[in-house]
């Protein structure tokens, strides 16, 4: 396909262009969204077929034209959002056959980790052709275990993302060892400035994200969960909402004062991390918004016969950020789902996979204990 023949959009941003550096650098493939959807008994559709995804795929990249971008120039200093003549379809969406790697698998958080992880692995190419972004699809035939455990965690007006943090520095202190623990840790909080887009709503999609940085001392950590706990909670809380609501002092706007991402970048290897930890929260998902044809969609019956059960939330390992990277999203009145990413080799731990183990079962651990008192 001759570039002559592709429409220039835009100049990508500087905080696209650390994301699309990352990829060129091989450091950062694809964050994933794992969801189990199921149908109603008796519903006509087929789930084998590529044919019966395309016209929610339309819907999609009518509502949300840069999924229908390429990026020019990825390995440079000056990317270009292109967009090709046409979309191949075909090239975004994947119909997975239930092999024996997931045979094993009877409960549905198992399947939902397995499909992420094998996502995860896989390198976006002919960026400079074809958007970034693909479905992937395993229908399966018999039901899994589905079971649901919830937790109310609104206890003392505490929002959830403040809770997490103050959980995750207990967790990281009770769960390292005596000699390897620190003084402090700073937690990266990722906001979502999106609200200041022009005509934003809810289901404006961009990348607009900045972070909060919050220090805890380790010191002083007790178990329980007295006034001093919750007022910890509020004051995260309330840090975050105020960096949510303005522009001014946000760490991203650093990056206007950078020119080169590549050197930047390789500069940072094998340097210390700015922070030891990073959460973030998608926030509640009510599927029931957007059940409801919308623009040119046609409406159907079968739209009120799925149901989303649960989802995963999931991003690369930072190679110069955050080691350890919570990813959090709750499906309105069903799960709330932790994913714990990190990049293998740099926790300084034995065993890594026991620690990071260890720190969730220690977050979820609290959670009940907050939420049975």
């Amino acid at each position: 396909m001759p570039l002559q023949s592709f429409t220039r959009l835009r100049a990508a941003s500087k905080n696209e262009r650390r994301y699309i550096m990352r990829h060129a650098l091989g450091w950062y493939r694809s964050l994933v969204i794992s969801g189990l959807y199921t149908l109603e008994k008796g519903t006509t559709f087929d789930a084998t077929t590529v044919s019966s995804y395309l016209p929610a795929l339309k819907w999609c990249i009518e509502s949300h034209p840069i999924l229908s971008a390429a990026i020019e120039g990825d390995s440079s200093e000056t990317p270009m959002f292109i967009r090709p003549p046409e979309l191949d379809l075909q090239n975004h969406i994947k119909i997975l056959e239930p092999g024996f790697s997931y045979c094993k698998f009877h409960d549905a958080l198992d399947l939902l980790k397995q499909a992420t992880l094998e996502a995860h692995d896989q390198p976006w190419s002919n960026v400079g052709t074809i958007p970034q972004w693909k479905i992937l699809i395993l229908p399966l035939p018999n039901p899994l275990n589905i079971m649901q455990k919830r937790i109310y965690v609104m206890a003392q007006r505490g929002r959830l993302t403040g809770l997490l943090s103050q959980l995750v520095v207990r967790a990281l202190r009770e769960a390292l060892p005596r000699e390897t623990r620190y003084k402090a840790y700073i937690g990266q909080i990722v906001i979502d400035l999106r609200s200041f887009l022009p005509d934003y709503s809810d289901n404006t999609m961009g990348n607009c994200v900045s972070a909060v940085y919050e220090t805890s001392a380790c010191s002083g950590i007790e178990s329980t969960y007295d006034q001093s706990f919750w007022d910890a909670v509020r004051k995260t809380t309330s840090r975050l909402s105020d960096a949510a609501n303005k522009l001014d002092d946000q760490p991203v706007g650093l990056l206007k004062y950078l020119s080169n991402f590549h050197p930047w970048f390789l500069e940072k290897i094998g340097k210390r991390r700015d922070s030891s930890y990073e959460i973030s929260n998608l926030g509640i998902f009510d599927p029931s918004i957007y059940g409801s044809a919308t623009a040119t969609a046609t409406p159907s019956q079968e739209e009120n016969d799925w149901k989303i059960e649960k989802i995963v939330f999931s991003q690369p390992a930072n190679v110069t950020a955050s080691p350890l990277n919570f990813q959090v999203v709750t499906v309105k009145d069903a799960d709330m789902i932790i994913t714990l990413n990190w990049q293998v080799g740099v926790l300084g731990v034995t065993d890594e996979e026991t620690f990071t183990k260890e720190v969730l079962n220690k977050v979820k651990g609290s959670m009940e204990e907050i939420a049975s008192a």
